[in-house]
This record gives structure tokens, C-alpha cells and sequence, in this order.
């Protein structure tokens, strides 16, 4: 039976080229992955050649190819006028030829004049979409039949090979998907920078006349509501700190300053610069020094800013009342220091546990709706990192929370 194997306008499709070109497989290095195909075709069909043969607009190109004469495996294409895996992609059929000399449609191809071609066996690789990229064949150089099981091995190894590229071209479109959205990341996180960066300035200027109207006699209604335009205002400027300082901790690893600092007086500092809030929220400070904590090498500024976001938090967790507990002391090995603050607030649900130290997460603003930027634990986490250290908490909805940050006395280097 003679097939009609005149050229199709399958192999001018664009959506078939597009579809190959997003492969990226085309004018790339050997792959050991499809050299493997063509070499296990070889050997369960018996035949010198195997080939890996995709189609372009105007040539074919071997993915892969066994037994081709040194000089056209360096090239590793030829122009169609020399293929009859194109064939196979127009008809998306396996293609069986006995004898391409005596083909009506394939005596004059180069491939037989040239390269010597005369038995063909190719079965077409077809994506999930249902576009043809090219083919897997074996050739000989004398005639043969070819048997229904050689028709099925090969299939079964083209469907292998299609797999292959299958996961391919999943693996790039997931790595462009992934590089857009980390793109879409930065110009979300520059832009947030940007905004808050700009309101930092009119809020600190709100908070000093505000500082200013305090001085003023008021009567108790009108101080209660200055008070309250404070805390508001306290809140937001900390928020935009928190954003700030995430933005900052993101841009490439954290650079410390380490200098001997007293633990002690650094929790100390830490407390007095959330004794407003304390105050304004009715909740008690306490603090635990235990003895003998002596000094340690760290960045204090950046430390200090971690005591300074898990109190504020606390506070803001905390019912009037209530006691936020901080503490320092010596870790039961001797080789680290071990800072907690401890609140008896609402607690963090335990599904939220697993996520508290992520940016942007979804246990911000648990009480009452309470603005917060989710960003504040995600710094203090960057920053006990980069001291070697570890964060981690423990809650009890209902019960209150624990922060417990560990510091090595004597950081690696």
C-alpha cells in the first residue's frame, strides 16, 4: 500500500514551531538522557542507525544520534530535502518503509542518494497539546520487513522519550513562571519600599506635634483622645519601621556588627523604649536577669531591635492588666544565651505556628483586628539567623505565648 506522503502545512504551523521552540531542545549539546533512546532502539530493533530527529520550518535537527558517519553526527542536521522523519510529523503517524529506493514519493530524497537510507521505522513524538516535534526512527542500509512487535517497541520508546521532553518543557515553563513571579516580588517589594519610605517622614512629624499638644492643659475627654491619636500613631510609624527593615533584611545577607554587649542592659534598653505602649495598654513590664550572663559577642543594635519587636508585640497581644515577662539567662549547656518574652495574650493558634517567622504572615493582626505589618518577626528571624541562633515560639490559644531566642556565646566565624 502506497502512502501519500506529499509534505503537509503541519510542519509550517506556528503553533507546532512555537511548541518546539519552547521545548529548547533545538542547536543544544548531546544529552546522555536521549542518547540512551537511541541507543537502546538500536540494539532491541537491530538496526545501525536510531535517531532523535526533530523538525523545523526548513531542516531536521538529532537530538540524538546513533551510528551516523562522523561527518553528519558533528553537524547534527540536514535541510528536509534529506528527511523522512518530516513524514512522520505531517501524518502523526508511525511510518514503515521496506525499501525507500523503490518508494515512489521518497526515491528522490536526498537521504537515500547521500546517507545511504533504505529501511525506515519512525513513530512520532507528540506532545500533550497534540503538536508533532519530530520523530524517533531507526534506519538500515538494506532492505527488511518490519514486524508488528518492532512497530510497538518502538512506540513504547517514543512515548518514553516524549516523557522526557515532556517534563522538559514543564521544568522551563515552571522556571520562567517562577522567575516572573520573583520578579513581580521585587517591584512589589520596591514599590511597598518606596510608599512607606515616604510615609515615615509626615507620621514622625504627626507624633511630635502631638508630643507638643500634650503639653497643653486638656480636659480628660480631650486627653483621652490625644491619647488615643498617639498610640494610633506609634503603631503605624513601628509598622513602618517593621517594612522598612524587612526590605532591608531581603537585600542580600545580613551584615553584623559585632561588639561586646551586656545582655542585661540591652534587655533593659529594649523595655524602656516600649514603656509608652506598655502604659498606654495598662499591661506591667517585668524583667528576669539571671546572674553571671556577663557580655556577649553580637550585633546589639539589631539584637536589640528583636527584644524591641517581640515586646511591642506582646503588649499588643496582652489584655490590660496582664504582665509581659522578659527574661535572660545562660542556657543549661553554657554555650548560649536564651532571651523569652512571655505574654498572657489571646495565643496563636497552633495551625499558624508553622508559618509565625514568614513574611507577609497570616497571624498578623490577630487581636481585634490590630494593624500589623507581618513583617516584624520575619527581621527578627533574619536577624537570629545571621548570629547563628534560633527563634521559636510556643502558644496556647487562651493561654498566652512564648518567644524564646538562642544566641551562641561564641559566634563561628
Amino acid at each position: 500500500m502506497v502512502m501519500d506522503l506529499s509534505v503537509s502545512p503541519v510542519l509550517e504551523d506556528t503553533a507546532r514551531l512555537e511548541a518546539l521552540r519552547d521545548s529548547a531542545l533545538l542547536d543544544v549539546p548531546d544529552d546522555e538522557a536521549f542518547d540512551r533512546f537511541t541507543k537502546l532502539a538500536a540494539q532491541l530493533l537491530g538496526c545501525p542507525v536510531s535517531l532523535v530527529s526533530l523538525i523545523d520550518k526548513e531542516r531536521q535537527f538529532f537530538k540524538s544520534a546513533h551510528g551516523l558517519p562522523p561527518e553528519l553526527a558533528s553537524v547534527r542536521e540536514t535541510p528536509l530535502s534529506h528527511s523522512v522523519c518530516q513524514h512522520v510529523v505531517a501524518t502523526g503517524q508511525p511510518l514503515m518503509i521496506m525499501d525507500a529506493r523503490d518508494h515512489p514519493l521518497l526515491r528522490g530524497n536526498g537521504a537515500i542518494s547521500e546517507f545511504g537510507v533504505v529501511a525506515y521505522l519512525g513513530a512520532p513524538l507528540i506532545t500533550r497539546e497534540g503538536h508533532a516535534l519530530g520523530s524517533l526512527c531507526v534506519i538500515d542500509m538494506k532492505p527488511r520487513e518490519w514486524s508488528e512487535a518492532s512497530i510497538e517497541i518502538l512506540q513504547d520508546l517514543a512515548a518514553m522519550v516524549m516523557t522526557e521532553i515532556d517534563l522538559r518543557i514543564t521544568g522551563r515553563k515552571l522556571r520562567t513562571t517562577n522567575l516572573a513571579l520573583q520578579m513581580t516580588e521585587v517591584q512589589r517589594d520596591e514599590l511597598v519600599h518606596m510608599i512607606v519610605h515616604d510615609l515615615r517622614n509626615p507620621l514622625s512629624s504627626m507624633l511630635l506635634a502631638l508630643e507638643m499638644v500634650d503639653e497643653v492643659s486638656l480636659r480628660k475627654d480631650q486627653s483621652d483622645l490625644l491619647k488615643i491619636a498617639r498610640i494610633s500613631g506609634d503603631r503605624l510609624l513601628g509598622m513602618v519601621g517593621e517594612i522598612l527593615e524587612a526590605n532591608k533584611a531581603e537585600v542580600g545577607p545580613l551584615r553584623l556588627n559585632r561588639t561586646p554587649v551586656s545582655p542585661s542592659e540591652m534587655l533593659l534598653i529594649a523595655q524602656e523604649q516600649v514603656a509608652r505602649s506598655a502604659e498606654a495598654a495598662g499591661v506591667n513590664l517585668k524583667a528576669c536577669i539571671a546572674p553571671g550572663v556577663g557580655t556577649v559577642l553580637m550585633d546589639g543594635g539589631k539584637m536589640q531591635r528583636v527584644l524591641v519587636n517581640l515586646l511591642a508585640n506582646a503588649i499588643q497581644h496582652s489584655p490590660g492588666e496582664s504582665t509581659v515577662t522578659t527574661s535572660v539567662e545562660i542556657s543549661d549547656r553554657g554555650d548560649a544565651l536564651v532571651f523569652t518574652v512571655e505574654d498572657r495574650g489571646e495565643g496563636i493558634p497552633a495551625a499558624l505556628l508553622p508559618v509565625i517567622f514568614d513574611k507577609y504572615n497570616p497571624a498578623a493582626g490577630r487581636k481585634n483586628g490590630a494593624p500589623s505589618s507581618g513583617l516584624g518577626l520575619a527581621s527578627c528571624k533574619k536577624i537570629v539567623d545571621a548570629h547563628g541562633g534560633e527563634i521559636c515560639v510556643s502558644s496556647e490559644v487562651g493561654e498566652g505565648s512564648v518567644f524564646r531566642v538562642t544566641i551562641p556565646r561564641a559566634p563561628a566565624y
